[in-house]
Protein backbone atom coordinates (compact mmCIF):
# COMPACT_ATOMS: atom_id res chain seq x y z
CA UNK A 1 0.00 0.00 0.00
CA UNK A 2 1.24 3.76 -0.87
CA UNK A 3 1.92 6.27 2.07
CA UNK A 4 0.28 9.55 1.82
CA UNK A 5 4.24 10.87 0.85
CA UNK A 6 4.65 8.57 -1.75
CA UNK A 7 1.16 9.64 -3.48
CA UNK A 8 2.09 13.26 -3.65
CA UNK A 9 5.66 12.12 -4.35
CA UNK A 10 3.64 10.45 -7.81
CA UNK A 11 1.20 13.33 -8.32
CA UNK A 12 3.72 15.87 -8.32
CA UNK A 13 5.98 14.14 -10.78
CA UNK A 14 2.70 14.37 -12.84
CA UNK A 15 2.23 17.38 -12.63
CA UNK A 16 6.01 18.13 -13.62
CA UNK A 17 5.77 16.02 -16.28
CA UNK A 18 2.33 18.12 -17.33
CA UNK A 19 3.52 21.41 -16.81
CA UNK A 20 6.48 20.27 -19.05
CA UNK A 21 3.95 19.11 -21.89
CA UNK A 22 2.06 21.81 -22.14
CA UNK A 23 5.57 24.12 -22.31
CA UNK A 24 6.88 21.74 -25.47
CA UNK A 25 2.89 22.52 -26.79
CA UNK A 26 3.01 25.96 -26.35
CA UNK A 27 6.78 26.77 -27.98
CA UNK A 28 5.11 24.14 -30.88
CA UNK A 29 2.05 26.45 -31.27
CA UNK A 30 4.66 29.62 -31.29
CA UNK A 31 6.41 27.67 -34.29
CA UNK A 32 3.36 26.78 -36.06
CA UNK A 33 2.08 29.76 -36.13
CA UNK A 34 4.87 31.83 -37.24
CA UNK A 35 5.32 29.28 -40.08
CA UNK A 36 1.52 29.94 -41.06
CA UNK A 37 2.23 33.47 -40.74
CA UNK A 38 5.41 33.10 -42.88
CA UNK A 39 3.23 31.04 -45.86
CA UNK A 40 0.63 33.87 -45.85
CA UNK A 41 2.39 36.29 -46.23
CA UNK A 42 4.23 34.62 -49.53
CA UNK A 43 0.83 33.43 -50.75
CA UNK A 44 -0.06 37.06 -50.33
CA UNK A 45 3.25 37.91 -52.20
CA UNK A 46 2.66 35.22 -55.16
CA UNK A 47 -1.59 36.56 -55.44
CA UNK A 48 0.09 40.00 -55.89
CA UNK A 49 2.10 38.59 -58.72
CA UNK A 50 -0.22 36.87 -60.13
CA UNK A 51 -2.27 39.86 -60.66
CA UNK A 52 0.14 42.22 -62.01
CA UNK A 53 1.10 39.74 -64.41
CA UNK A 54 -2.36 38.62 -65.29
CA UNK A 55 -3.29 42.39 -65.36
CA UNK A 56 -0.53 43.49 -67.63
CA UNK A 57 -0.44 40.53 -70.08
CA UNK A 58 -4.16 42.03 -70.34
CA UNK A 59 -3.81 45.20 -71.22
CA UNK A 60 -1.35 43.96 -73.78
CA UNK A 61 -4.07 41.85 -75.21
CA UNK A 62 -6.64 44.62 -75.60
CA UNK A 63 -4.06 46.78 -76.83
CA UNK A 64 -2.52 44.57 -79.74
CA UNK A 65 -5.57 42.98 -80.76
CA UNK A 66 -4.18 41.64 -83.61
CA UNK A 67 -1.56 39.73 -81.58
CA UNK A 68 -2.40 36.17 -81.32
CA UNK A 69 0.09 35.33 -78.03
CA UNK A 70 -1.55 37.90 -75.87
CA UNK A 71 -5.12 36.67 -76.80
CA UNK A 72 -3.75 32.88 -76.27
CA UNK A 73 -2.35 34.14 -73.20
CA UNK A 74 -5.48 35.28 -71.86
CA UNK A 75 -7.40 32.59 -73.08
CA UNK A 76 -5.02 30.04 -70.66
CA UNK A 77 -5.79 32.41 -68.02
CA UNK A 78 -9.31 32.52 -68.53
CA UNK A 79 -9.84 28.76 -68.43
CA UNK A 80 -7.10 28.81 -65.49
CA UNK A 81 -9.40 30.66 -63.33
CA UNK A 82 -12.58 29.28 -64.01
CA UNK A 83 -11.29 25.98 -62.95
Amino acid sequence: MSTLKEICKEQTELLNECRQNIKGLTEENKVLRLQSDTYFNEWQEAKKNYITLTDHIRLKASANPGEHRYIALVNFIDRLERD
